[in-house]
Formats: structure tokens, sequence, C-alpha cells
């Protein structure tokens, strides 16, 4: 494919996979800060990783504006979700992807009113 391009990494360690947490008790019309992390076998200190994290509502509908690429030094990130008063209680929903391994993962976040 023209002008497709593909990148090869040699890492001291096995990405396993990925999870994502909310802090405290999720609501509609606050921040909920979502830590991603990065899941390996074998040290992770000085790793850079780029986690693509694609936001979903309680219907399924993707959320481009609440969506973004989270930097994962050491092994951690952080994704803040700045819901709005009118963006629907439920489960939303979080699917991750590391840029350099394509390693997929997946959250549920439980907001409430």
């Amino acid at each position: 494919v023209p002008l497709d391009s593909k990148l090869y990494a040699l890492l001291p360690y096995r990405v396993k996979g990925l999870a994502a947490k909310a802090e405290g008790k999720p609501r509609v019309g606050r921040d909920v800060r979502v830590t991603v992390r990065l899941e390996a076998e074998g040290p992770v200190a000085d790793a850079r990783h780029v986690v693509r994290c694609d936001v979903y509502d309680p219907k399924g509908r993707w959320c481009h504006y609440y969506s973004a690429n989270v930097p994962v030094t050491d092994g951690k990130g952080e994704l803040v979700i700045p819901f709005a008063e009118s963006d629907p209680a439920g489960r939303w929903n979080i699917r991750m992807r590391d840029a350099v391994t394509g390693i997929r993962g997946a959250a549920v976040i439980q907001v409430g009113r």
C-alpha cells in the first residue's frame, strides 16, 4: 500500500495488556480522572508509550471529543474526561490500543448523576 508505514521496536519487557480505572465516583457534570496502566512482564521503568483511548457513551456512540492519545510513562498515564451535565449516566466504555505493540484493552466506567 503506498505511503503505508510500520513501526518496529525491540522492548526489554513484554506488554501483556492495558487496564483503566476511574478515580472516585464518576458523576456527570464533573471531571473524571482515569488511570491508564500498561501491564507488562518485566520492568517498565523509563518506558514511554502512547495509548489511544476511545470513549463510547452508554448507547455505544463514539465520543471523539472525550477520546485522546494518552502518554504513558513508567507504565502509567492519565485520561481526564470532562463530563457535561447533559451527558447520560450509565456505563461508559473506553477502548484502548498501545501504539507501539498494538495490544488492546477495554474498561467500563459507571457514571452516575
